[in-house]
Order: structure tokens, then C-alpha cells, then sequence
């Protein structure tokens, strides 16, 4: 992820539809504090599609013009947090036999794909129940 740190008083910065520094040049453009992600990178040129903020959702910037710098990357680390939070709160269940108890249904809190999934790894497989629930 990148922020536009440049453009203060402009009103942005320049977005151009291509690589070069002589594609044609949007209307809008990137505000300052934009976030916004990767998608390549040629030289001092960044191709982006925007996260967060205002102007056109994909284009071209430059990172860096002369010597003011116009975007920053961000650190990751707020992004790896959340994910490390996902994964350390996801519990997954451990389906057994042993949860039917001889009964012919399941009667606990699961849902219709939990369910059929246990019945698919138990032989019990029905397809027309998985259809039903599309």
C-alpha cells in the first residue's frame, strides 16, 4: 500500500492513463492521504488502483518527482495484525462419527454446508442436498 503525501495545495496529484510520461492525463486528481495498492511498478512509476480517498480508481503516478516525494509506501504492519487476528480467533470444528450417536440427523447449531459436508465425509453423501442449498 502507498499515500499520497504530495499535491497539498494542488489538490492532488497527477493520475495519466499509461506508463508514460506522455499518456494522456486525467481529469481528477489523487488526493492527499489517498491510499492506494500496487499493481506495478516501472521505474519511478507507479500503476495503481486506489484503496481509500478520492480520484480515479486506476492509474499512473509518480512516486517521486526531482526530489519532493509524492507517495510513501505503508508499512504492512496494521495489515498483517488483522490477519494475524483472523487466524488466531478462527476455531474449526472436528467433525466425527461419534457426533451422530446413532441418530439419523444432526441436532446441533451447524449450518445446512456444515452439515452436508459431515454427512460427505461420513459416506452419507447426498448431491441433491447441496444443490438445495445453492
Amino acid at each position: 500500500l502507498w499515500r499520497v503525501c504530495g499535491g497539498q495545495g494542488k489538490g492532488g496529484i497527477l493520475v495519466r492513463r499509461g506508463a508514460g510520461l506522455e499518456s494522456l492525463v486525467y481529469s481528477d486528481r489523487l488526493s492527499t492521504n489517498a491510499v492506494v495498492r500496487e499493481l506495478r511498478m516501472e521505474g519511478h512509476r507507479l500503476q495503481y488502483c486506489l484503496v481509500e480517498g478520492f480520484g480515479p480508481r486506476e492509474g499512473w503516478v509518480s512516486i517521486r518527482i526531482k526530489d519532493a516525494v509524492l507517495l510513501l509506501q505503508e508499512p504492512l504492519a496494521a495489515e498483517n495484525t488483522a490477519v494475524k487476528a483472523a487466524a488466531a480467533s478462527f476455531k474449526p470444528r472436528i467433525y466425527s462419527s461419534k457426533d451422530l450417536n446413532g441418530k439419523a440427523e444432526l441436532d446441533t447449531s451447524w449450518s445446512p454446508v456444515e452439515k452436508a459436508l459431515f454427512y460427505q465425509s461420513c459416506g452419507r453423501w447426498d448431491p441433491d442436498q447441496l444443490r438445495s442449498l445453492r
